[in-house]
């Protein structure tokens, strides 16, 4: 491994947070943070200014710094990156994993089959989210087609009887249902920016 140099931004790919006197006892992942000082088989990382870590675990750690195994630290550093400027290549990095995230929505995938595909994190996907302002699409399981042309989408397959006045029943996969005119059929569809598309196999 390359070593690691005080004052550097480093790639933090995993590190399992305890603080437990604030609530914070949880896997943390892909975030980046500045070099602070090198230990045998560790390293302290600012991590006060990070750009993936939210608010609440950056004050979890009291200080604004963690000691991560050096093992869980990527090979890849960032040089001359500093204070602002490591803020900025990191939220470059993201707008740009933003845009191949978009292409995937638009594609009709979910966000967990976008996360897969892209091998990043749920939450480092949010974070491109937030950072290009993409909604999350919205997974439909159930869709009424009505005489007028319209169609409504129903997030999970009981809502159509309930519509109904059938509580207690749902339709089943793959169920195509006509009443009163209207036809009630279920499959997987996924709707962003206000476009219904079929869900899409996630990429093995």
């Amino acid at each position: 491994m390359k070593a690691l140099v005080p004052g550097e931004t480093c790639h933090v790919i995993k590190y399992h947070a305890a603080f437990p006197a604030v609530g914070v006892v949880e896997p943390w992942y892909d975030f980046h943070g500045v070099v602070v000082k090198v230990n045998e088989n560790s390293a302290i990382i600012d991590v006060s200014k990070s750009p993936e870590l939210t608010k609440r675990r950056i004050h979890a750690t009291g200080t604004g710094r963690i000691n991560v195994s050096v093992k869980h630290i990527a090979e890849k550093m960032i040089p001359g990156t500093r204070g602002n400027s490591a803020v900025e290549n990191a939220r470059a990095q993201r707008m740009a994993v933003g845009k191949q995230v978009l292409e995937c929505y638009r594609a009709g995938l979910t966000r967990s089959q976008t996360s897969k595909k892209l091998g990043r994190t749920v939450n480092y996907i949010i974070r491109c989210e937030t950072d290009l302002g993409i909604a999350c699409p919205q997974e439909m399981s159930a869709r009424a087609l009505k005489p007028d042309g319209t169609i409504q989408y129903f997030a999970n397959r009981y809502q159509p009887m309930l519509k109904l006045g059938m509580q207690k029943e749902k339709l089943t996969t793959n169920q195509r249902l006509e009443i009163g005119g209207t036809t009630y059929e279920t499959g997987h569809w996924v709707i962003f920016e206000g476009v219904a598309r079929i869900k899409q196999e996630a990429a093995k």
